[in-house]
């Protein structure tokens, strides 16, 4: 087995999950900043912020 490989198709297939699931739901992005209005929690949203920069 090519370790590269092994090690590269996971990272490819949470990617292509990340980028559908980002494309197909917008309402994501506009409820993640209600929820910073709403709580005020800069942490928690600079948090999911770098986890969707990230995916792309």
């Amino acid at each position: 087995i090519n370790n590269s490989q092994f090690d590269e198709e996971p990272k490819k297939q949470v990617l292509h999950e990340a980028r559908w699931n980002g494309i197909q739901n917008e309402n994501m992005f506009r409820d993640l900043a209600k929820d910073l209005i709403a709580t005020m929690n800069i942490e928690n949203f600079n948090r999911y912020k770098i986890q969707i920069l990230e995916a792309f």
